[in-house]
């Protein structure tokens, strides 16, 4: 075979591959999830004041080294648009290093009442039942009624380590809510 054959067919050879490369299939997938509108949340007062404590009061362990529970803050969504049918909360914040169930006292001021921690539970009005709310708990699933949904939550000082004495100072955390809808 002469030298211009075997261009010819190399050349043919290689556009073959060529244009196989060019007509291979390709997928492109697209997809989306549509979720529920959020509601509003009532900010009228987020703030939960823990109140002021001795140090002899927190340190007696027959009263179990914690401050009594805070009068209940209710948490309010409102504004939820008729096709938003339930609402999930997600707590999250800095947990106590003596017990991953409270959160740790952050405040700059701590003093000598470092070792307070802060306890965050749901309450259910008319029992008065707590269900503790540690970093990472969710309230699953709370129905939206007439375009509003609430729950109730109370907080206390509580020195869980036990064996801490506590001294003055200051006591303070941030809990973050996340709030999904339905």
């Amino acid at each position: 075979m002469n030298k211009k054959a075997i261009y010819a067919l190399t050349a043919i050879a290689l556009q073959s591959v060529i244009f196989q490369s060019a007509n291979a299939e390709s997928t492109v997938r697209i997809t989306s999830n549509i979720t529920a509108s959020p509601c509003t949340v009532d900010t009228t007062s987020s703030d939960i004041n823990l109140g002021v404590m001795t140090a002899s009061y927190l340190n007696n362990p027959s009263l179990n080294q914690a401050s009594d529970y805070t009068l209940p803050l209710v948490i309010k969504l409102i504004g939820c648009p008729e096709t938003t049918t339930s609402v999930s909360a997600t707590f999250s914040g800095t947990p106590s290093t003596q017990n991953s169930s409270y959160y740790k006292n952050t405040s700059g001021n701590a003093g000598d009442a470092a070792a307070m921690d802060v306890e965050f539970d749901r309450y259910t009005e008319g029992t008065g039942d707590r269900e503790l709310l540690k970093n990472g708990s969710m309230i699953r699933d709370l129905a939206i009624e007439n375009g509003q949904a609430s729950f109730a939550v109370v907080a206390r000082m509580i020195n869980s380590s036990g064996s801490t004495t506590i001294g003055a100072g200051d006591v303070s955390t941030a809990i973050s809510i996340n709030f999904s809808y339905k």
